[in-house]
């Protein structure tokens, strides 16, 4: 019986709805905004993804491995909160230069982009902090009042768009609007800090951070990388029909971060018994999303033609473009649950590597592959960075087998 207090439930229904929100305000731009705006668009929430994987490695990840899935003290939410605002504050400084400088040095639309992922970064960051705050805590009724308010929030955005016009800029301020129905949902008030936490809090995060963070730049080689050079190479109508058909896996997203919500916790919990209680629930986490994905997958598949002409009004109809990212979805199901076990195990070192490694296999594909095929050769790069990742994240699994973990910090 769905109960928006039973864990699993919850978390399914938040992020199908967060999910679902995200797709259809790119689906309303997609057919909406003329095809250099949508690319412009559509590459800045590429850009946001690069920040979110610093957020992810600097605040989210360690923030779950360290507290190993339990519920977290006063004091310690407090530091997370500083770290993410922190965190929030470094990128959204550099996303603004590079806006500056690109359009200073070459006027290209790209630097617009910087400018668009910018003004997306504080309601993402905001969200995604409130969201595990709220698993963690295991307020799971909350966490799905929240998803709702997010929703809400966002479809005003997308309609005062829709209702009164204007460019992409205007575009990219519609989750504002569901950070603060959310924020006010939740109850949660965190009092503005200036203050660091102490060193000695902070000592087992710098251990774990530089290499995270190189990974999650290291990860952007085979995501935004390849869009930029698909840009260079094949102009902004490339990126548009790129970014338009990747939303067919917008769903093994979703899929992915339902599972990840609650399994994350649950991972780190099972890593304090030991390397094989991981390695056997991770292998159950990659069936579970292979089962249910695959099947999404399968029919996508078979009707192909039909669903893009239904999305996109005939503007992005390409059946390979499709079906390339169909198999980036696939490898994604197995790659991004075994990729865990460096972050639970905090190996963090290892997972730089692999993602480099991924990296430079994906834009050596994808730089030759667009020569041949245009954007199917630069989604087949995204594919072929993931095989590497996949490779990379069932080696760490099977390297921890025998692990007895260390002591968390919380």
């Amino acid at each position: 019986m769905f109960s928006f207090s039973h864990p699993r439930s919850a978390t399914l229904f938040e992020q199908a709805v967060v999910s679902a929100t995200g797709f259809l305000v790119l689906l309303f731009f997609a057919r909406h905004l003329p095809t250099l705006q949508w690319a412009t668009l559509s590459f800045a929430f590429g850009l946001l993804l690069v920040a979110q994987g610093m957020q992810l490695s600097v605040v989210i990840l360690p923030m779950i491995s360290f507290s190993q899935g339990q519920p977290l003290g006063a004091q310690a939410q407090s530091h997370w909160a500083w770290m993410n605002r922190a965190v929030l504050v470094a990128v959204l400084g550099a996303a603004l230069l590079a806006a500056a400088l690109v359009r200073w040095s070459s006027g290209s639309w790209m630097g617009d982009s910087f400018f668009y992922a910018a003004l997306l970064m504080p309601p993402a960051f905001a969200y995604e902090h409130l969201r595990r705050r709220l698993i963690l805590a295991r307020r799971f009724d909350v966490l799905a009042r929240c998803g709702l308010a997010w929703a809400c929030g966002a479809a005003l955005g997308v309609f005062a768009h829709w209702r009164f016009g204007g460019p992409a800029l205007l575009a990219a301020l519609s989750f504002w609007p569901g950070m603060v129905l959310a924020w006010a949902v939740s109850g949660q008030r965190e009092r503005l800090r200036w203050s660091a936490p102490s060193a000695e809090w902070l000592a087992p995060l710098r251990n774990f951070a530089p290499s995270a963070v190189g990974s999650s730049l290291a990860m952007a080689g085979y995501s935004v990388a390849i869009q930029a050079l698909l840009g260079g190479l094949a102009g902004a109508p490339a990126v548009a029909a790129f970014n338009a058909t990747r939303m067919l896996v917008q769903p093994v997203n979703t899929l992915i971060g339902a599972f990840n919500n609650l399994d994350m916790p649950r991972s780190a919990s099972a890593y304090a018994s030991g390397g094989r209680s991981l390695l056997r629930f991770q292998a159950r986490s990659m069936l579970r999303l292979l089962l249910c994905g695959g099947a999404y997958l399968l029919l996508l598949a078979l009707f192909t033609g039909p669903v893009l002409d239904w999305l996109f009004g005939g503007r992005y109809s390409e059946p390979r473009l499709a079906w390339a990212w169909l198999l980036v979805g696939l490898l994604m199901l197995v790659a991004t649950p075994s990729e865990n076990a460096f972050y639970v195990t905090r190996d963090t070192r290892r997972l730089l590597f692999s993602r480099l490694a991924a990296a430079a296999v994906g834009c050596t594909v994808a730089w030759f592959g667009i020569a041949q095929w245009g954007a199917v050769g630069a989604v087949l790069g995204v594919a072929a960075g993931w095989s590497v990742a996949l490779i990379g994240g069932v080696s760490a699994l099977w390297a921890v087998r025998n692990h007895r973990p260390a002591a968390g910090v919380a």
